[in-house]
């Protein structure tokens, strides 16, 4: 079976959860830039309940210049598990 042209692929949203996960988000934003499916192709939306150690900016970092349709990073302090 022939691969789907990159016009016909849907764009897909990847969402996560996060509160003070510096090295576990970093290691999940790495695996999901590593898929071969078209980033022009991708969102993501990062939801951080008020991190103290630097998961936010990690998560600009890694995000930015990756070729992704979009990106947003909303911070809302939360204390909800």
């Amino acid at each position: 079976m022939d691969a789907p042209a990159k016009n016909v692929l849907p764009r897909v949203t990847i969402c996560t959860v996060t509160l003070n996960r510096e090295k576990v988000i970093k290691e999940a934003l790495r695996s999901m830039l590593s898929q071969t499916y078209p980033k022009d192709k991708v969102s993501v939306i990062i939801v951080d309940g008020g991190s103290s150690d630097s998961t936010v900016e990690t998560c600009r970092s890694m995000l930015q210049g990756t070729g992704l349709a979009s990106y947003e990073i909303i911070v809302q302090k939360s204390t909800i598990p």
